[in-house]
């Protein structure tokens, strides 16, 4: 809720699939979505889109230009307006979320392939997505389920120098610094984060290595409201890593073998190594064969270390006659250790023509010290304002395991210039064991669809028209609640003139509404409802 940014500004989109920890760090567990933007060369003139529709508004303007010197520049700014989800009885689920953003960036290209960007961004935004239990206060013992609004604010800035060729060789460093701030009925948190890093990369022989090292350093200010709280309330973690990776070439380039890792020094991940070791070969002129094995771990978040909360409050007699009012509090642990992921992977690329492209992989991953939440000890009687209660204390713990084993098959066609069609489907199956008396075990089990499949197609009526088509099918997950559904989507173009689109947008279009998520306190199933949109854009 964070994070959002103007679509025609992105170049590329990059997704990594599998544990990505060797090159980009702790937390790239089961896979990387690499957004890459445009540089302000690529995006001069002036831009001003607008979506209307049934469940969304949106605006933005953009406009760049060059200066002197081979400076090139842009400004852009974005609101919008996400209306509420509906609950199972149909009725609003009072989530609305609204904001807006604005930024920019400065790219020189200088000599010798060097380049100089510096670029930053301000946002703000609210919502009514929340829900958040009330604060166990004597003598009212009851335990609310309501909405809470949200409302945040933040920024950041980066500069970036690199000296890199179209494959990445040369010199690159990046420094950058990210602010934010959050207000919710149960805490206010405020955080700060500083980073610095460079790479090189190279090329010997038949060796194309490269190694880097960074800093990252984040602070936290953090005040408690209606019974949620961090201890400590402030809070400051630094981390230093060392990345280095080498790809060795053999058979006249046929055979690619890839080792890599990072080292990783935190509060949170002590001195641990992520390393990665990949295998392609290139067996004909139309298939490559990949294999991979990996290391990666999760960090603890603040949540899992330093939380003090009031999750669940029962009035006197629920536990039967006479019983006293009781209280359930989660606490993280300081000691609270690192998720550990260990998988293997392997595939194939086939491209029998011009025409089509079919891609598939498996995997199996395997995961150690996972996170739950259980019960410490047994509960005790406790006192608050002269009034007795059952406390049973719950804390983060490192109890679960399990092996998450899967399959995606990718199938490519593209007869003419005028069409393209995308056939895909994946496969999932989680396995996942650890004490009975947590609340995550169950959940996790059941919260991931066995299968996800899709078809699209996108097809050129005309040079002005374009029509786009899009069928989804996602499996069940009885933890959630939510049912297996089938969702088609569609989109229809019109470019009038040069520089004017316009699109007819509509999604979800099988049912009114249907379940995609359920919240844990309050165990409201909240519906995604069918949708109309039609945006503009030109483009001068």
């Amino acid at each position: 809720d964070e994070h959002t940014l103007l679509l025609e500004d992105l170049a590329q989109v990059e997704v990594v699939r599998g544990p990505g920890a060797a090159v980009w760090g702790a937390n790239a567990v089961n896979g990387v979505i690499n957004l890459v933007t445009k540089p302000a060369a690529e995006t001069q003139g002036v831009l001003l889109t607008a979506t209307t529709g049934t469940t969304e508004t949106s605006g933005a303007v953009r406009y760049g230009a060059t200066l002197a010197g081979g400076w090139a520049y842009r400004v852009h700014a974005l609101a919008f307006r996400h209306g509420a989800t509906r609950t199972a009885t149909g009725a609003d689920a009072g989530d609305e979320w609204s904001g807006g953003r604005a930024g920019f960036r400065i790219d020189r290209a200088g000599e010798n392939l060097a380049r100089l960007t510096l670029s930053g961004e301000a946002y703000q935004s609210r919502g009514d997505f929340v829900r958040e239990g009330v604060r166990f206060a004597p003598p009212d013992f009851t335990f609310l389920d309501r909405d809470s609004g949200v409302r945040l604010s933040g920024g950041h800035v980066l500069a970036r120098w690199d000296a890199q060729d179209q494959r990445g060789l040369g010199l690159a460093v990046q420094a950058s610094a990210d602010t934010s701030w959050r207000l919710q009925s149960a805490f206010e948190l405020e955080q700060q984060a500083y980073e610095l890093s460079f790479q090189h990369a190279g090329e010997r022989g038949p060796h194309l290595w490269s190694w880097g090292a960074g800093v990252r350093a984040t602070r936290d200010q953090s005040k408690e409201r209606n019974g949620l709280a961090f201890v400590p309330p402030d809070d400051s973690t630094r981390t230093l890593s060392v990345h280095v990776q080498d790809q060795i070439s053999f058979l006249d380039d046929r055979l690619q073998a890839i080792v890599g890792a990072r080292f990783e020094d935190s509060d949170y991940v002590d001195r641990e190594l992520q390393p990665n070791v990949r295998a392609v070969w290139q067996a004909s002129e139309t298939a490559v064969l990949w294999a991979a094995v990996s290391r990666a771990l999760r960090s603890p978040t603040r949540t899992e270390t330093g939380l003090r909360f009031d999750a669940g409050v029962l009035p006197p007699g629920a536990l039967g006659p006479n019983s006293l009012p009781a209280i359930v509090r989660w606490a993280g642990r300081p000691d609270h250790r690192r998720e550990v992921l260990t998988a293997y992977e392997v595939g194939v690329r086939f491209r029998p023509s011009e025409r089509t492209h079919f891609e598939v992989s498996a995997y199996v991953h395997d995961y150690r010290d996972l996170t739950d939440i259980g019960p410490v000890g047994i509960p005790v009687v406790a006192t608050s304002a002269g009034v007795f209660y059952s406390l049973a204390n719950w804390t983060y713990r490192n109890s679960l395991e399990g092996t998450s084993r899967g399959a995606e098959a990718v199938f490519t066609f593209q007869p003419d210039a005028r069409q393209r069609w995308q056939l895909g489907a994946t496969t999932t199956h989680l396995s996942l064991k650890g004490p009975a008396d947590g609340t995550d075990l169950a959940y996790f089990s059941g919260s991931t669809p066995d299968y996800d499949a899709f078809l699209r197609g996108t097809y050129a009526l005309s040079p002005l028209w374009e029509l786009t088509g899009s069928v989804r099918a996602v499996g069940a997950r009885p933890s959630l609640g939510v049912p297996a559904y089938v969702s088609p989507d569609v989109r229809l173009a019109w470019r009038p003139r040069a520089g004017w689109e316009v699109e007819l947008l509509a999604e979800n279009l099988a049912d009114p509404v249907h379940p995609e998520f359920r919240e844990g306190l309050g165990n409201l199933v909240y519906q995604v409802r069918r949708g109309v949109f039609v945006r503009a854009t030109w483009r001068h």
